[in-house]
C-alpha cells in the first residue's frame, strides 16, 4: 500500500554502460508501524519510455499504532532498459519528479534537511539572546542593557572618564571633592560657631 506522502526524491547515476540509478525517496507514514518500504514500479503504465514511475510502498501495521506521522525512507537500484529522462514517485497524496538534469553523480552531495528554528536560516544558527543576534563574533551572557561589559551600576554605563567609576552619592558626581558635609554645610567647610 502507498504511504501518505513522499517528501524528497534523490536519484544518483551510479554508472553510465549499462545506466544503473540508485534512487532514494524519503516521506511519512500516516501511522506508526510500517514496515518493508520500497519503490516499485511494477505499475509503471508505459515500461518501454524513459519516464520511469515508481510506488513508494510499504506494509500497514498489523497491530497497534501510533496516529501521527512518522518519516520512512526506500531505495532501489535500477536499471532502465530504454534510459531515464525523469523518475517519478508517488504516494497516496502526492508525487515527485526528479528530471534527469538533475540526477547527481556518485560523491555529490544532495540537500540535507535542517533543523533550524523559524529565522535561523540563515547563516547558521545561533544560541544567541533576543537583542544579541547583530554580526558581533563575540558571543555574550551579556544582560540586557550590559552589551558594552562593565560592572558599572544604574546611571554610570556612559564611556569611561577618568577617573574611573566612583561610589560617590548621587549628586556629587562631578564634584572632584568627596565630601560628607551635612546639609546646610554644602560651602566652604567651616568649623566656626555659630555668630551673632
Amino acid at each position: 500500500m502507498k504511504i501518505f506522502k513522499v517528501l524528497r526524491v534523490t536519484v544518483i547515476k551510479v554508472s553510465e554502460s549499462p545506466l544503473t540509478l540508485s534512487i532514494q525517496a524519503e516521506g511519512l507514514a500516516a501511522t506508526s508501524g510500517w514496515t518493508n518500504p520500497r519503490l516499485d514500479n511494477s505499475a509503471d503504465p508505459n515500461p518501454d519510455d524513459s519516464i520511469l514511475e515508481f510506488n513508494f510502498d510499504a506494509d500497514r501495521p498489523s497491530g497497534i499504532s501510533l496516529p501521527q506521522l512518522t518519516p520512512i525512507m526506500a531505495t532501489v537500484d535500477f536499471e532502465p532498459s530504454n534510459g531515464a529522462d525523469a523518475v517519478i514517485v508517488s504516494a497516496r497524496i502526492n508525487s515527485i519528479t526528479v528530471h534527469a538534469g538533475e540526477f547527481l553523480n556518485p560523491g555529490d552531495s544532495p540537500a540535507q534537511p535542517t533543523t533550524l528554528a523559524f529565522g535561523e536560516e540563515d547563516p547558521g544558527p545561533t544560541t544567541r539572546a533576543l537583542g544579541e543576534e547583530g554580526p558581533s563574533p563575540d558571543f555574550t551572557t551579556q544582560a540586557f542593557g550590559e552589551e558594552e561589559p562593565s560592572s558599572r551600576a544604574l546611571g554610570e554605563e556612559g564611556p569611561p572618564q577618568p577617573p574611573q567609576p566612583t561610589t560617590y552619592a548621587f549628586g556629587e558626581e562631578e564634584d572632584p571633592r568627596v565630601t560628607t558635609l551635612a546639609l546646610g554645610e554644602e560651602g566652604e567647610p567651616t568649623s566656626a560657631a555659630w555668630r551673632k
